[in-house]
């Protein structure tokens, strides 16, 4: 229904609110009739009709199941203490309760009333199981850390994703567990045509098993269930936006820019601790360079990120630290309103974190790749994972020695001297079997493809611009790996392979202070970034004056509501995530702007 007209009449953008809208309405509702029976039968002398008729009976079963059907959702304890498997599988007591208020007073008109409520949500899980599940044969998977899974898949036949960056489904990974059905935002692939992405943080025992499953990146089937819609359906309803997102939370705000970025302003303000789901996000999705784009960065690890983005979009910001959000959001209306520049405040926080994370050399990059790989797969799994480049790297360097070999039988003059000889190319599938044989540890090429392959799923760029140079690093690299060789044997063991890791991933310091010392790499911003910060601090007087007063903490959100700008204000404020003290100040916030405010959590 929510493709057709009947959106601009039901509020089918948050179906789920007013489903636990209507859940809490009846649990208060069924305790409360029945207190009044259960007191007037038993003040009557007729507690029996509790047992011995249609209506008590029935009566008894309602109100025992509803308990079991609303709590566990409904509480922020019980939901912790109880996993959502055996909490979904108690809301399906919901049909028991049906049948039962059905049955509960034979004498009215309740069973047809109630009857058509019950048939209709059978109809409907009839046609979503039978209609709308969908088999996916291939889902390419990998993890994002040590806490994210990235999921991708071919959008099966029938499968409308574009919701105007607003929507989720339900996940069934078969391999995992048959019968159980998780919901997550899903969102289109940037780069893939009719491919579409879900991005699973690790929370419960299904995500916990998903994440562990995932030794190395997989290709695996899977069943999908909608799409649904979610609140950020929305967004398409305004020519302006904020998006603010905690963690997780990003993943419907980035199919909200992949599929509005184009046509609408969609500014983003996003909390995350974890380094990985970052730079996944900036490597994914091209933020829109009209729009703000702001995070902030919370966590311990040192970010990796490609400077291209960033050169090319100047709006694109991150900060160091835990922001004051309804300051943030406010500076973004009155810049958007007024087309001015963010307060130099906050350009200079990005600017710091700008010079932090971009003025790093070689090796101190190629220390934070490896630490980071470290924490996202265990020792053995690094081992297999290097033992496969391994693999990859001999066979490529063979096959290339036998083509040149062979180009060289291709010349006139020792085409003559050597035809009855078969060309070399001819042998690569026999060169690969003996090279797996042969192969059963990491060669130093092994290694160096392990790096390039590491940085490629990292999505860095080209040295200088968040890329590690390997070739500048190699010599230390052949040194490091000939020191632990210690049999001289050209390859490396598991432990030989994870103290290669322990030496990489500590020897970049030196270099990094060497080169300090030297004063190479620099620590200032490109010149674009040093100007952005200039042009805004020319501007703050004036800012100041016409809009803060004479101090940013005196701004008054309701002066947006009260002034006229030549400019389109922001109407809409979209938030994913479970904090609840930003869903609280988000609320607060519409009262004073008057913006609209829409809410979604997966927190079931």
């Amino acid at each position: 229904m929510y493709r057709t007209h009947l959106k601009e009449i039901l509020p089918l953008s948050d179906v789920h609110h007013l489903h636990v809208f209507a859940g809490a309405v009846v649990s208060v509702e069924v305790i409360w009739h029945s207190f009044w029976h259960f007191a007037r039968w038993a003040s009557g002398g007729d507690a029996r009709f509790l047992v011995d008729t249609q209506t008590g009976v029935t009566g008894v079963i309602a109100l025992l199941v509803t308990p079991l059907i609303c709590y566990p959702m409904m509480f922020h304890r019980a939901r912790r203490a109880i996993s959502f498997e055996y909490r979904k599988a108690m809301h399906y007591l919901a049909v028991v309760w049906g049948v039962c208020v059905m049955l509960h007073a034979p004498a009215t008109n309740v069973l047809w009333v109630m009857g058509s409520a019950v048939g209709l949500y059978v109809a409907d899980w009839a046609v979503g199981y039978f209609l709308k599940v969908r088999y996916c044969p291939t889902m390419t998977m990998i993890r994002l850390g040590p806490k994210a899974v990235e999921i991708v898949f071919e959008n099966p036949r029938g499968f409308l994703p574009n919701l105007s960056g607003g929507g989720y489904v339900y996940l069934c990974l078969p391999w995992i567990g048959s019968f159980q059905w998780h919901a997550f935002s899903v969102y289109e692939h940037p780069t893939l045509k009719n491919h579409s992405s879900v991005c699973v943080l690790k929370a419960g025992d299904w995500t916990t098993a998903l994440h562990a499953a995932l030794t190395k990146p997989s290709n695996k089937p899977g069943w999908v269930y909608g799409p649904f819609p979610s609140p950020f359906l929305t967004a398409s309803n305004h020519e302006n936006i904020i998006a603010v997102a905690s963690g997780i939370g990003i993943t419907p705000t980035l199919g909200t820019v992949v599929s509005l970025g184009g046509t609408r302003r969609v500014n983003v303000v996003w909390t995350c601790r974890d380094a990985e789901l970052i730079e996944y996000a900036l490597r994914t999705v091209a933020f829109s360079k009209e729009a703000f784009t702001v995070i902030y960065y919370t966590g311990e690890h040192e970010l990796l990120l490609d400077e291209g983005p960033f050169r090319e979009n100047h709006n694109l910001l991150v900060i160091a630290g835990r922001p004051n959000l309804e300051k943030i959001i406010l500076e973004i209306m009155r810049s958007v309103e007024t087309k001015k520049p963010l307060s130099v405040h906050t350009l200079e926080a990005a600017n710091q974190m700008y010079v932090k994370t971009f003025t790093r050399d070689g090796g101190e990059r190629l220390e934070v790749l490896l630490k980071r790989i470290r924490l996202s797969y265990s020792a053995s799994e690094l081992f297999e994972l290097a033992r496969a480049a391994s693999l990859e790297a001999e066979i490529e360097a063979r096959d290339a020695e036998a083509e040149a070999r062979s180009s060289s039988l291709d010349h006139p003059a020792s085409l003559q001297a050597a035809a009855p000889r078969p060309r070399l190319r001819t042998t690569s599938a026999t060169i690969s079997g003996l090279i797996q044989q042969c192969i059963v540890g990491i060669t130093l090429r092994g290694l160096d493809k392990f790096i390039r392959d590491a940085q490629r799923g990292a999505g860095l760029g080209r040295p200088g611009h968040g890329g590690v140079d390997v070739r500048s690093y190699g010599t230390t690299l052949k040194m490091v790996f000939e020191q632990h060789d210690a049999n001289s044997s050209g390859e490396l063991d598991e432990s030989q392979f994870a103290r290669v890791l322990s030496t990489l991933s500590s020897s970049g310091e030196a270099d990094v202070e060497a080169s300090r010392e030297r004063g190479g790499g620099g620590h200032r911003a490109p010149v674009y970034r040093r100007a952005l910060v200039r042009a805004a601090a020319s501007l703050e007087s004036i800012l100041t004056a016409k809009y803060e007063g004479p101090n940013f903490e005196n701004f008054q959100a309701r002066s947006f509501s009260s002034r006229r700008s030549p400019h389109d204000p922001v109407r809409a404020i979209l938030y994913c995530g479970g904090a609840a003290t930003v869903v609280r100040m988000l609320r607060a916030m519409r009262k004073t702007t008057g913006v609209d405010v829409q809410i979604e959590s997966f927190e079931w």
